[in-house]
């Protein structure tokens, strides 16, 4: 529908065109053509070319004035030149519509495959935005485990330590160690003291 009315809009604006080249178009009014009496009393009868025809068919003598048709521009073949040239120019025009409307819907093609691409990287980097987040959460919980674990065994320790500061070293030798090559070694002291 679009295409049509533009078609449309292109035949008249050349119309328009072709009817502004011709004589007369846009110009003052063309002067009027003083008539002279003829030589004859009869009425005088021209012919389309401007001249002056007689009643037997003959173009009389010199003698008679001529009237001029501005140049011959109004004739049929101007027109049909005219004609001619508007429907070249419309055919030209349509198959320049007709290519550009094909470019037009490759570019539409393209946008909505490139429209399509962005929206998949969009959904892949919001994706993985969240797996980020969810990454960072999980480390950061996990780095407070281990800090908390780490913390504990870190108070367990200076425990043990402070006990066996505390205890004389009977009783340290009694206590069981966390080390397991630490352990033989109490019992050989207490063989030897017995």
């Amino acid at each position: 529908m679009r295409s049509a009315k533009f078609l449309v809009l292109s035949v008249l604006a050349c119309g328009l065109g072709a009817c502004h080249m011709l004589p007369g178009a846009g110009t003052a009014a063309p002067e009027p053509v003083q008539k002279t009496a003829p030589v004859v009393a009869e009425s005088v009868l021209y012919a389309r070319d401007g001249s002056i025809v007689s009643p037997q068919g003959v173009a009389p003598g010199a003698g008679l004035p001529r009237r001029e048709v501005q140049g011959a521009e109004g004739s049929r073949a101007k027109i049909l030149e005219l004609y001619q040239r508007v429907v070249e120019e419309r055919d030209q025009l349509t198959l320049e519509i007709a290519a550009r409307d094909a470019e037009i819907a490759q570019m539409r093609k393209t946008l909505e495959l490139e429209v399509a691409r962005a929206n998949e990287f969009e959904a892949r980097v919001k994706t993985a935005e969240q797996s980020s987040t969810e990454l960072c959460s999980q480390n950061l919980d996990l780095a407070a485990r281990l800090t908390t674990a780490q913390i504990r065994g870190l108070e367990a320790e200076k425990r043990w330590l402070e006990l066996s500061l505390s205890l004389p070293a009977k009783t340290l030798a009694s206590t069981p160690k966390h080390d397991s090559a630490a352990a033989p070694a109490p019992e050989k002291r207490s063989t030897e003291q017995r």
